[in-house]
């Protein structure tokens, strides 16, 4: 599937413009005399608590539990557990749509720790691992179950999104050093007046220059620590998988072991 760009980028340097909220407290008349005519509603707590009661829910999983007495929903949950959970999880996809869970999320300092969180228990409600099939009876409950891991399924997939943007952002962020970096440097400035390195943008052009391509290889080497460390950032550490998990870490061949991959095929 295709990453969902969920937000805009801007140069790091471009001071963005003050939102019509922040306007009602620097004076602006009209803004003021529209606040002031409509007010706007204003949760108090940012809505931490309600974040904080889905999570310790969520981890609980209506109290349905394994053999072991673990949280899991392999084991006959009931109509009514499985209702609970289905109105939790859409409550827990809106907020995401909100930006909640998340604190900067459109920079390389995001804070993820909250949605792993989330992704944890969305993929306790997936795993359907040691599940037994379901009785006879338990028909009404199983389309339910199966319903709700659609739905959880569908979170963890938005929740991946995240997981792309932010390595876009650090992609992207690694450019904007290395653009400053060549911006300021006397060699930037005699290459770009050629009219060779303005075309080498491309890489069709690039494959064709072999000399342009020499320029460039020149100009990025002293680089090249940067994008190890964008790479690292991206793919050597979780991001939005817990450690357990352990997802979005990349090794060659490391398929066989990945327990989310097992999970989504078994």
């Amino acid at each position: 599937s295709k990453p969902q760009v969920l937000y805009t980028r801007t140069w790091s340097k471009v001071e963005p413009e003050p939102s019509d909220l922040e306007l009602q407290h620097h004076g602006d008349p009209l803004v003021q005399a529209i606040s002031d005519f409509t007010p706007l509603p204003t949760c108090t707590t940012a809505f931490a608590d309600l974040c904080e009661a889905l999570h310790t829910q969520l981890a609980n999983l209506a109290d349905a539990k394994d053999r072991e007495g673990q949280p899991s929903l392999n084991f006959g949950p009931t109509y009514g557990q499985l209702e609970l959970i289905a109105a939790q999880v859409e409550m827990s996809d809106m907020l995401v749509d909100f930006g909640f869970f998340t604190v900067n999320r459109d920079s390389v300092h995001a804070d993820f720790a909250e949605v792993r969180q989330l992704f944890t228990s969305m993929f306790t409600i997936v795993d359907t691992t040691g599940g037994a099939p379901p009785a006879p009876s338990k028909k009404r409950e199983a389309l339910m179950l199966v319903a709700l891991r659609s739905s959880a399924l569908q979170l963890i997939l938005r929740i991946f999104n995240l997981r792309a943007n932010y390595r876009i952002s650090v992609m992207l962020d690694a450019w904007e050093q290395i653009f400053e970096k060549q911006m300021a440097s006397t060699e930037v400035v005699k290459y770009s007046s050629s009219q060779s390195f303005a075309r080498s943008s491309t890489s069709g052009l690039l494959a064709e220059d072999s000399s342009n391509a020499k320029i460039l290889e020149a100009i990025f080497a002293p680089h090249e620590a940067l994008f190890a460390e964008a790479v690292e950032k991206s793919f050597a550490n979780n991001v939005i998988s817990s450690d357990e998990i352990n997802s979005d870490t990349y090794n060659t061949g490391g398929f066989k072991d990945d327990v989310l991959a097992r999970t989504m095929i078994s």
